[in-house]
């Protein structure tokens, strides 16, 4: 009996641990659409705003032992500038967006 208790509770720990984000995400690449970014992620959990600067944020409780991971999706005017990902320990308690944080972008102009 004591074995199998065992047995079950490390199974419990290796699903536990297993969490993320889909693999399908890797496809959002710099100058994707924010449809491209709903259709991979869903809904943001979190959107911060700086002029015509966005950050959206999404997190994933559970990823390790009590470690939660966490993705940060950049755009500029609805085209996606950048993506960052980190993890911390604890829920998904989302930062305040740093804008000196944020990728760098170009505007491309074309005189005519």
């Amino acid at each position: 009996m004591h074995n199998k208790i065992i047995l079950i509770f490390t199974i419990i720990l290796l699903y536990s641990g297993c969490a993320g984000f889909p693999k399908e995400t890797i496809n959002l690449s710099n100058g994707d659409k924010k449809e491209d970014i709903l259709k991979y992620y869903g809904t943001p959990e979190n959107r911060q705003f700086d002029g015509d600067n966005e950050a959206w944020q999404y997190c994933i409780r559970g990823t390790g032992f009590g470690v939660s991971s966490f993705r940060t999706i950049w755009l500029y005017r609805g085209n996606v500038t950048g993506v960052i990902s980190y993890e911390e320990q604890g829920g998904c308690n989302f930062k305040a967006i740093n804008w000196k944080d944020a990728p760098n972008y170009t505007v491309e102009v074309r005189n005519r």
